[in-house]
């Protein structure tokens, strides 16, 4: 996983949503019993032209029965998303849409790959690739995300936020939800791309009321309705709930002036009148499904342990509208959220050990069907700490290596920090998740904390403790390269065979003995190590044949290189990997044999994409950043771009003079330096810049390439370029990474703000 290093998404890290319920991407059935809402549909179809409607109103409101009234009858095809806690994860909100929107027309493969590809930047690079695929979409569509109160995260606002800026014309959003999404409301309604729906005008009159009371069984004179409609302040859910209650009373219509609708009160009336009413068979297989958020006959059968859940539930639907079909199939189901939140409660008062042996055989259930994120929820319900600390570090490398650091993050929120260091699995855990953030000074605390654990500590699957704190300090790669090898060959040695992180382990311990001048044993760690990672590890495959490549051009083979440069392209294409920061020696690998065999498009093209991904890389692998520098200086020396290959020795020295021990690398930065000549000055003040080069400056800290940045600015790509390299010598940096930062430092571009840190403790 080295400094975010990742593959294609493996099953273990699909939820299960798909399998116990396809709803998720289906309109909600309607069925008898549900009241029509003549009115309130004829006023929504008025806002037929507008890009984005809210539905916003408190839980049993009636606001997805409402909308799927309304889009049934829609002439355009309909898409629905029901979003729940899983859809804070941006990747998986994301992944989640392109489902429910391919399902109406499908995405160019390239595209799809674009927009889930985990290593690029989320505000300058993957919403504006949803904004242009959006705007792409030929059919107009109607998008309807229910339940967007469940989406908190920032980052996945951002995505329904740009979904709101960007709706085609002739398609519309529609956003249903309990709270105001964080969105820009008032501009989208002031510019009139927002029309809305509250609670007020949700609320039932009197005669929608009438026909919803008489569909659970209840007739009343209109008085009563009246007296009940007042009382509920025309709620939809508490006039069922109200209908269930009332209607076993000897005197419906008086009992029905005592009524209380508030919130406070539902929960005493589910438990005393609904719940009673229930066959004591039918009470009990409630209870019991309680724990579970989607229901269907599989699922049922093997957390109750019976067998007949799908007729159960069949019934239970057909019978009370507090068991909600999600699919036209009739084959899986949710709880009314106030019913389930009152059997739940129920549950936990009456029956504790069933509660806690139920969750036990959900998370085994969810397990068995690679859906680790809910079978963690459950181990998390029944408090299975042991549990806990397995699917965590079984389930957080697949995560992280596909994008999905936000559900990581979710996983760990809830412990302390005093919780994660004094368990081996959860420390080690936010070690690799603070890797993928970049965050070194957590890498190397939470490296030390593993390292003082027993000689025998072991994680969940056996590994060493000592082992997996050897792998983190040398992913750091801040002690030297000489410490770099030594710790990665301790992990390699002595990690299980089959261990996930051994590939990454005998990549690190390749690198740095390449550096230390043993090529033949660099040469067959990394023939290992790619070996390990060829099927399971294709990031870590081509971080080996990266450095394989770069031991061939030692040696003159040329060919070689250029082959093994050809399947490193093959695999990152395959799986989606160009935009992962750690590929960024790989692309300068790539730069430097294309530069060499006399192919200036791809050379160039790929040395742009390694200079824009050395920027994610931080402070982790010090020795990867100057190594790609230096192989990148090669490269425009090969091309006669002497000021871009000095740019490139200043940006490599200035890492290297930081480096502990830094072997091969000191005296090849000398045979650059000894080949361009001597580096000329490259001071320069910043008020020197041309309004042009001004121009240039503040897009570098985008995630533009230059062919980009020049589409922009309507100039050529070599314009682009020139004023580029004129603004790092004006700047006295050597790379775009080092304008970037130096021009922060003197207030020539904004310093970003807003960055959001862990939500667990900071270390001490």
């Amino acid at each position: 996983m080295s400094g975010g290093d990742a593959d294609a998404e493996p099953a273990s890290t699909r939820s299960l949503r798909s399998v116990v319920s396809q709803g998720q991407r289906s309109i909600p059935n309607g069925r008898p019993g549900s009241v029509v809402r003549t009115a309130l549909i004829a006023h929504l179809d008025s806002f037929a032209a507008v890009p984005v409607v809210l539905i916003g109103a408190g839980a049993g409101s009636g606001k997805t029965t409402l909308v799927a009234q309304w889009v049934e009858h829609d002439p355009r095809p309909v898409a629905w998303l029901s979003a729940s806690k899983e859809h804070d994860d941006y990747a998986v909100l994301v992944t989640d849409l392109l489902d429910a929107l391919g399902a109406i027309e499908s995405f160019d493969v390239r595209v799809r790959r674009r927009l889930t590809a985990s290593g690029a930047d989320l505000a300058t690079v993957l919403l504006p690739r949803l904004a242009r695929a959006l705007a792409h979409r030929s059919e107009p569509f109607v998008l309807v995300i229910d339940d967007l109160h469940l989406v908190t995260r920032p980052e996945a606002s951002a995505v329904v936020a740009t979904l709101a800026d960007h709706v085609p014309e002739g398609s519309q959003l529609v956003l249903v939800t309990r709270r105001p999404p964080a969105i820009p409301l008032a501009r989208l309604h002031s510019s009139g791309r927002l029309a809305s729906v509250d609670g007020s005008e949700l609320a039932m009159v009197p005669a929608e009321a009438s026909a919803l009371l008489e569909g659970a069984g209840l007739s009343l004179d209109q008085s009563a309705v009246d007296a009940l409609v007042e009382r509920t302040e025309g709620w939809a859910a508490g006039l069922y709930l109200a209908a269930l209650a009332l209607r076993e009373q000897p005197d419906p219509g008086l009992a029905a002036s005592h009524f209380a609708g508030d919130d406070r009160l539902v929960a005493d009336y589910l438990r005393d009148e609904v719940l009673r009413a229930f066959p004591r068979g039918s009470r009990d297989f409630l209870l019991r499904a309680s724990v579970l958020d989607y229901l269907d006959g599989a699922v049922c059968d093997a957390v109750l342990e019976r067998t007949d859940s799908g007729q159960m539930l069949e019934r239970l639907a057909r019978e009370n509208l507090l068991v909600i079909p999600l699919d036209r199939t009739a084959s899986s189901y949710r709880l009314h959220h106030l019913f389930a939140d009152m059997l739940r409660s129920e549950l936990h008062r009456r029956m504790p050990e069933a509660e806690v042996a139920l969750h036990r055989r959900a998370s085994r259930w969810f397990e068995g069907h690679d859906d680790l994120d809910s079978a963690l929820a459950h181990a998390q319900a029944a408090s299975d700490h042991d549990r806990i600390d397995d699917l965590i570090w079984r389930g957080a490398p697949a995560f992280l290596n596909s994008g999905r650091a936000g559900t990581v993050t979710r996983w760990l929120a809830p412990f302390s920090w005093d919780e994660i260091e004094r368990r081996p699995a959860l420390t080690v855990t936010a070690a690799w998740w603070a890797i993928v953030g970049n965050d070194v000074g957590r890498v190397r605390y939470l490296a030390a904390v593993a390292s003082g654990a027993g000689p025998d500590a072991v994680l969940p699957d056996g590994t060493s403790v000592h082992t997996a704190a050897a792998l983190l300090r040398a992913v750091v790669g801040q002690d030297g390269l000489r410490r770099q090898a030594d710790d990665a060959g301790y992990a390699f040695t002595n990690d299980r065979v089959d261990g996930p992180y051994r590939s990454v382990a005998g990549f690190l311990e390749g690198a740095a003995l390449r550096l230390l001048g043993l090529p033949d044993r660099a040469r067959a760690r990394l023939g290992e190590a790619a070996g390990l990672a060829r099927v399971h590890l294709p990031a870590s495959y081509c971080q080996c044949l990266s450095q394989l490549a770069l031991l061939a051009v030692d040696e003159g083979r040329w060919s070689e290189a250029r082959l093994l440069v050809g399947e490193a392209h093959a695999v990152i294409e395959r799986y989606g990997l160009g935009e992962r920061p750690a590929m960024a020696g790989m692309f300068a690998v790539s730069s430097l044999v294309r530069a060499q065999g006399g192919d200036r498009v791809r050379a160039e093209a790929a040395a742009e994409q390694s200079t824009l991904l050395l920027g994610g890389l931080a402070d982790l692998g010090p020795w990867m950043v100057a190594q790609s520098h230096l192989v990148l200086g090669q490269s425009a020396s090969f091309l006669s771009d002497v000021e871009l290959a000095r740019s490139h020795v200043v940006e490599a020295a200035v890492v290297i003079d930081r480096m502990p021990d830094f072997g091969l690398l000191g005296s090849q930065l000398d045979a650059l330096r000894s080949r361009l000549g001597e580096r000329r000055d490259t001071g320069g003040a910043a008020s020197d810049m041309t309004p042009a080069e001004l121009r240039v400056l503040r897009y570098l800290p985008t995630h533009f390439t230059l062919s980009a940045i020049a589409d922009e600015l309507g100039v050529s790509r070599n314009t682009v370029k020139s004023q580029a390299v004129s603004v790092y010598r004006k700047l006295g940096v050597g790379s775009r990474a080092g304008a970037v930062n130096e021009a922060r430092r003197r207030g020539l571009v904004a310093d970003p703000t807003g960055n959001e840190g862990s939500r667990f403790g900071e270390p001490r």
